[in-house]
């Protein structure tokens, strides 16, 4: 019998050869869902696009990298270098005030540094590498005792070994919403209220850093914590399977362990020829220090490290700036130092395990320390000596469930910086580390979660931003004339193209990429934010008045001349010492230049 149908109604028979026949429907793969910030950057461009202020992105053959706006802004370094020459004698806080991503950072930097440094240490942090696997199932894994205590999965019916998980190296992206726990690192996810894209992180593929074909970074996924490893051990994890049969993505991350970067530069000083520059943190190959962490340290001839450090400061020292043919730029790591052997101590006095917990810093709670100097004395390394944060005893027990004679960490980063100077393109000599200007020039990468970062982002005006910056500094002196230019001269696109950080997506405490609301991608990645959030994250935030605050202040709706003053009134206020003061952050005593270095 043929079907009723109301009247306007069609019904499409189901035949062999219709779409309704799901055979014949197509088998090609789905594109993987675009993100909502994509068609606000569209939007953006759009509207740029219309009123004549776009740069034309001309893309190479093979590369999807692009032909962009010159970068070029004042040389702070070279600024201070020469006043240094001129007066012999310097110290000044360090500030690009010229550079729209520097001004919209110091609204919130050192309240996430904080936060940071006050969580698990071996919680990923947004622009470090991690070894992770994409196999998800509702088994358990660990080591293998009858096989090498080689880590593999288990069957979740059996619980027999079965074999190694496919180990990739990649870019932590987002960070997790939902709060992480000791327990994660082996936990059942099903015990987590939302979905793994919102208690997991946003792993994107790490690309070869030394090719212009970035397309790796497309490949990313959500994965709990669980299926993520701190990359300092990935000799240990990856030692079922031959090097050479490794994940790509693992080379192209030892690639990189020989570079760094710094995090925040905060202040110089020198006495001439010489001169350091004091940071908040500092990039090593995979992961971010920061002051206040803990990290570990290698041994001279031994294989379990034993040796950690509170940092107290980090610096780039540079020396007989007026030679060229010798000067000489070198990273230091300055603390207190402790070691768990007793050994190794300075005397036999172990630390209470009640003062480890109240005035170190987290990495370093629940193991047995000893002092490893005379309590005047500091500890400085440089960033050869450092293989990693320190993880707090209750994490390291979840990565290895029995406590290793030696958890591969040393072995691991010697291997990795070894290659990385035998195989990165990038660097000029074998025998030196590669010094990158910011996270994402260090990675190689190009975007993150989905959006250009850094130079980049055809997207980014910094020319046009310099000169709205200066119209503004003129405004805060009283300039007329300045103030008419900021209200009318600051077209609507910059708020149009930077709309995604007051609504999709909050700006993250990593170093350079979740700003590109604010033109802060490069920044971010570069040394400045290291949080991730999802950009369903709902409610208004600090970050986010920022964001409105500078939007509105481009378009001319708020007297500029109470934001210069209220940033006056916060620098006044958070001036950084030349050691970041540790008492604030570690509970170590600040180091100072009295003190004796070891």
């Amino acid at each position: 019998m043929a079907p009723t149908t109301a009247a306007n109604h069609v019904v499409v028979p189901v035949t062999d050869h219709s779409d309704g026949d799901p055979i014949k429907w197509p088998s090609d793969p789905v594109f993987t869902p675009i993100e909502p910030d994509f068609y606000l950057q569209k939007c953006g461009q759009m509207i740029m696009i219309d009123g004549g202020e776009a740069v034309q992105a001309s893309h190479h053959q093979g590369s999807n990298m692009a032909t962009l706006e010159d970068e070029s802004a004042p040389d702070v370094y070279d600024t201070l270098v020469k006043k240094l020459a001129q007066q012999k004698v310097l110290d000044e806080k360090i500030e690009h005030r010229g550079s729209m991503d520097w001004r919209v950072n110091q609204q919130f930097i050192d309240e996430n540094i904080k936060e940071i440094v006050e969580q698990y240490a071996f919680i990923p942090r947004k622009g470090e590498i991690v070894l992770f696997f994409r196999e998800s199932t509702v088994g358990d894994y660990g080591f293998d005792p009858e096989d090498n205590m080689y880590f593999k999965l288990q069957d979740p019916k059996t619980e027999n070994f079965t074999r190694a998980p496919r180990w990739e190296a990649g870019v932590v992206a987002q960070v997790a919403e939902e709060k992480i726990e000791p327990e994660d690192i082996f936990g059942n996810i099903q015990r987590k209220q939302y979905g793994v894209n919102y208690h997991g992180f946003r792993i994107e593929p790490i690309p070869d850093p030394g090719s212009s074909n970035k397309d790796e970074s497309l490949r990313h996924i959500y994965v709990p914590l669980r299926q993520i490893r701190p990359f300092q051990y990935f000799k240990t994890f990856c030692a079922p399977v031959p090097m050479d049969n490794w994940h790509h993505t693992i080379h192209n991350a030892m690639k990189v362990a020989a570079s760094v970067s710094l995090f925040c530069p905060a202040r110089f000083k020198g006495t001439w020829p010489n001169a350091d520059i004091y940071c908040k943190g500092i990039w090593i190959g995979p992961e971010l220090m920061l002051i206040g962490d803990a990290i570990r340290l290698t041994n001279d001839q031994a294989v379990t490290p034993t040796k950690a450090l509170a940092i107290g400061s980090i610096r780039l020292s540079m020396s007989d700036l007026d030679d060229p043919e010798l000067a000489e730029l070198s990273f230091y790591v300055r603390g207190k130092a402790y070691t768990r052997s007793p050994s190794e101590a300075y005397d036999d006095t172990r630390i209470e395990h009640d003062e480890v917990i109240t005035h170190f810093p987290r990495g370093m709670w629940n193991y047995s320390w000893w002092p490893l100097h005379a309590p005047s004395k500091v500890y400085e390394v440089s960033v050869d000596q450092i293989l990693g944060r320190c993880h707090e005893l209750k994490g390291h027990f979840s990565f290895f469930p029995h406590e290793p004679e030696d958890d591969g960490a040393i072995a691991s980063m010697r291997l990795a910086r070894e290659y990385s100077k035998q195989h990165d393109t990038r660097n000029e000599s074998a025998d030196d580390w590669l010094w990158a200007e910011d996270r994402a020039e260090q990675l190689g990468i190009v975007t993150l979660s989905g959006r250009r970062i850094g130079r980049g982002d055809p997207l980014r005006r910094p020319n046009k931003w310099r000169r709205l910056l200066d119209t503004m500094d003129e405004v805060a002196t009283g300039s007329a004339n300045a103030q008419d230019e900021l209200a009318g001269g600051m077209s609507s696109s910059w708020a149009a193209v930077n709309h995604p950080l007051g609504t999709a997506q909050q700006p993250e405490l990593i170093s350079s990429s979740s700003e590109s609301a604010t033109g802060d991608d490069r920044d971010e990645l570069g040394g400045s934010s290291l949080h991730g959030h999802r950009s369903h994250h709902a409610g208004a935030t600090d970050d986010e008045e920022t964001g409105d605050t500078i939007q509105r202040l481009i378009n001319g709706q708020i007297d500029p001349t109470l934001v210069a003053t209220e940033q006056a009134e916060d620098e006044s206020m958070t001036d950084v010492s030349d050691d970041s003061s540790p008492e604030n952050q570690s509970g170590e005593k600040p180091s100072s230049e009295d003190d004796d270095v070891l």
